[in-house]
C-alpha cells in the first residue's frame, strides 16, 4: 500500500521532542508568523508530504514504498541508539561502537539531504540547467537557420520545464555516502542541556557552520562535508551532539564521544542554531516566551545548504 504521507523528519526523532507525559503531541512555532499554535500538534501530521519518496520503477509506475522502506531502516536503528545515550557527567566519555557511529552518521547525513530544504533547491537546479540547455540549443539552430517556424520566442516564454520530484532523490543518495564519511571521521562531542532548560527540533533540524574566515579577514563559504565544518543537531530535549573539525590524534582521543554541561546561556545558543536553520517550524516540548522570542528574533532566516551535484540525466 503506498504511503501518502511521508515524513521528511522522522516521526521517531521527532517523539524524542514531545511534551512531558505525551507521546505524539509536541509545540509548533511559526518562525514566518513569529507565532505558537494554538494547541499542540500530533508528530503524525508534520513535516511530512504526500509522495515525498516516490520513484518511477522499471515499468513506469510510481513506487512510493522503496525509498521510504529504505530510510526507515536507518533512522530506526539511529533513533533506538539516540534513546539509549545516558548523559553522563560533564568530561566523562561515552562508549559508542564504530558500527553505532557509523549508523549515526548516515543517519545525519540523510536527514541534512531528505529535506525540502535541500532537495527543493537540487530540483531548482536542475531547472535552470535544462532551462540554460534549451536556450543554447534553440540559439544555435536558429543561427544555422534550423530553427522550426513554430519555435518562436513567445512559444519559448510559454513553456514551463518542471523537473520529477524523484531526480532530486538521486542527488540525495549520491552526496550521502561523502557526507556521512565526513561527519563519521570528525570529532563529537555531546552537549547535555542546563538544568530546567530543554533542546529544540525543527523542520530542519541540523544546523552546519556555513562560512570560515582566512587570512584576509574574508569570508569563504563551506559545505557541510567540509573538513573544517561544525554540525550541531538536537539528538533530543535533553541531549544534543556537536561535531567538530577532526582534533589532533591526542587530542581526538581525549575528547571524542565527551559529555559537556551547557548552562542556561548556552542551551540557548543551541537552540538559536537550530532556529536559524528551520525553514518555517521549529518543534518544543514546552510552549514559553523566551523560545518564542527567539523564534521571532530570526522570523527572515532560513539556512540554505548548497551542495555540488551531479547534473541531471539525459
Amino acid at each position: 500500500m503506498a504511503n501518502e504521507n511521508q515524513h521528511f523528519v522522522p516521526q521517531g526523532y521527532l517523539r524524542l521532542f514531545t511534551i512531558e507525559g505525551q507521546r505524539s503531541l509536541i509545540w509548533e512555532y511559526n518562525k514566518e508568523t513569529g507565532r505558537i499554535f494554538k494547541k499542540p500538534k500530533s508528530v503524525a501530521r508534520i513535516c511530512s508530504r504526500p509522495g515525498y519518496y516516490g520513484v518511477k520503477d522499471a515499468d513506469g509506475q510510481i513506487d512510493e514504498n522503496t525509498v521510504e522502506d529504505f530510510f526507515s531502516k536507518i533512522e530506526d536503528r539511529a533513533i533506538r541508539i539516540i534513546r539509549k545515550i545516558k548523559v553522563l557527567p560533564h568530561g566523562k566519555c561515552v562508549g559508542l561502537s564504530d558500527e553505532n557511529r557509523e549508523i549515526l552518521s548516515l543517519y545525519l547525513a540523510l536527514q541534512m539531504l531528505r529535506v525540502p530544504n535541500f532537495r527543493d533547491g537540487i530540483e531548482e537546479m536542475f531547472k535552470r540547467t535544462v532551462e540554460i540547455e534549451l536556450n543554447q540549443i534553440v540559439a544555435g539552430q536558429r543561427e544555422a537557420g534550423d530553427l522550426p517556424e513554430f519555435v518562436t520566442d513567445e512559444f519559448l516564454g510559454d513553456l514551463n520545464v518542471v523537473m520529477e520530484p524523484w531526480v532530486s532523490l538521486d542527488a540525495v543518495f549520491k552526496i550521502s555516502e561523502q557526507l556521512a564519511g565526513s561527519i563519521e571521521n570528525k570529532t563529537w562531542g555531546f552537549l547535555t542541556s542546563a538544568d530546567g532548560e530543554f533542546f529544540v527540533a525543527s523542520d530542519n533540524p541540523i544546523y552546519y557552520q556555513q562560512s570560515s574566515s582566512i587570512e584576509d579577514g574574508k569570508q569563504y563559504h563551506i559545505g557541510p562535508a567540509h573538513p573544517m565544518s561544525e554540525l550541531i543537531v538536537a539528538l533530543r530535549k535533553d541531549l544534543a551532539l556537536k561535531i567538530e573539525p577532526k582534533y589532533g590524534p591526542e587530542e581526538h582521543a581525549k575528547y571524542d564521544l565527551c559529555f559537556s554541561k551547557l548552562d542556561k546561556e548556552t542551551t540557548r545558543a543551541v537552540n538559536e542554531r537550530t532556529i536559524v536553520s528551520a525553514m518555517k517550524y521549529i518543534y518544543s516540548c514546552e510552549k514559553t516566551d523566551d523560545l518564542l522570542e527567539l523564534v521571532r528574533k530570526h522570523q527572515a532566516s532560513c539556512l540554505k545548504l548548497s551542495v555540488q551535484s551531479p547534473r541531471p540525466r539525459t
